[in-house]
């Protein structure tokens, strides 16, 4: 867990632990900007959908990780669908009908892992 990273590519290397060889994991990425506003998430306070600085509600990515499989490709994880706008729930909401330009937040994930 931490700070969204700056940029257009981030990348973490897991050593995956003795205990999870030959499991499949599912991994999940939540990541957003500040003051990414849009016709939906208003900028200006008192309209409907005004969120303060946040913007745009997080994105939240998922990837299946079959941790069996002997020479492992990169998973690309799919937008499942976004945190609540000011965090006060810990649910995914699948509409993503009102996000815009925070679906670009990454050019591109890709998920890779390395074992012993």
């Amino acid at each position: 867990s931490g700070a969204t990273p700056s940029g257009e590519a981030a990348e973490i290397v897991w050593q995956v632990p003795e205990n999870l060889v030959d499991k499949k994991i599912d991994i999940y990425i939540e990541a957003n900007s500040s003051f990414d506003y849009n016709d939906y998430y208003k900028k200006q306070k008192g309209d409907p959908g005004y969120s303060g600085a946040n913007g745009q509600p997080s994105l939240i990515w998922h990837a299946l990780l079959d941790l069996s499989e002997s020479t492992p490709d990169a998973v690309t994880p799919e937008i499942v669908g976004h945190g609540h706008v000011l965090g006060l729930d810990h649910q995914i909401d699948p509409d993503i009908s009102k996000i815009t330009t925070a679906s670009e937040t990454f050019q591109y994930i890709g998920i890779k892992y390395v074992k012993n």
